[in-house]
């Protein structure tokens, strides 16, 4: 568990025209980001809540083959699903370098193989 802001990628396509320049990055919330196991079928998800609202920014299966990789900078870049369940590339920013390692670190070790 740590403390991060999820910005998930949005296609330009997407955006709404408000007259400023799009950013394809737009921010979902802070808040603790976990990776949590199922005690009884072992399927493993990664879970952020928007903290102090509880709202689920975040809630996709660990998914097979993805590479989830630590850019440096106390950032990751995450694929999961969206509400959709298409497939979206996120960035999650940490407090620490330290964080964002361990993280990918459980994410790994939980990968479906």
């Amino acid at each position: 568990c740590a403390r991060a802001k999820a910005l998930k990628f949005v296609k330009a396509e997407e955006l709404g025209d408000d007259g400023r320049p799009p950013s394809p990055w737009i921010s979902q919330g802070v808040g603790p980001i976990r990776v949590l196991k199922h005690k009884d079928s072992g399927v493993t998800r990664i879970l952020m809540r928007s903290a102090p609202s509880g709202k689920i920014v975040l809630n996709s299966r660990i998914i097979k083959g993805v590479d989830y990789v630590f850019k440096g900078q106390k950032t990751a870049t995450l694929v999961c699903a969206d509400e959709n369940g298409r497939l979206t590339s996120y960035i999650v920013r940490f407090g620490k370098d330290e964080d964002a390692m361990k993280m990918i670190e459980k994410i790994k070790e939980n990968q479906p193989k």
